[in-house]
């Protein structure tokens, strides 16, 4: 069972939630990172959530909180990796994408942290 769950998205640098990079005070393992992005890949395929990776960075809502502690952000080239797991296809196809012809999905109203 993965001890993450994404409780709400918020922007990226959000202070009130702690970075999820990888150090020895009290940040995320390796280990708990590969479930951290588990838990995002199932929230957003069981919620057909879906947004690229330019809004993950720059978006208001594009970085996934996780356990109500944790922002989940990555480089654009990694978000790309997310959406494949959840949604299949190649990396690059998300990843090398700037326009509107896929269909933008942000996370409901009571996930907006």
């Amino acid at each position: 069972m993965n001890k993450f769950k994404v409780t709400g998205f918020t922007f990226w640098g959000d202070s009130r939630f702690i970075s999820d990079d990888i150090d020895e005070n009290d940040r995320p393992t390796p280990r708990d990172y590969a479930d951290m992005k588990r838990a995002v890949v199932n929230y957003l395929a069981d919620t057909d959530t879906f947004f690229l990776p330019e809004y993950h960075q720059h978006g208001e809502y594009g970085v996934p909180i996780l356990n109500d502690k944790y922002r989940f952000e990555c480089s654009m080239r990694a978000w790309g990796r997310v959406l494949a797991d959840a949604f299949g296809g190649d990396y690059v196809e998300y990843y090398c994408h700037f326009d509107d012809s896929y269909p933008i999905k942000l996370p409901d109203e009571d996930m907006r942290k």
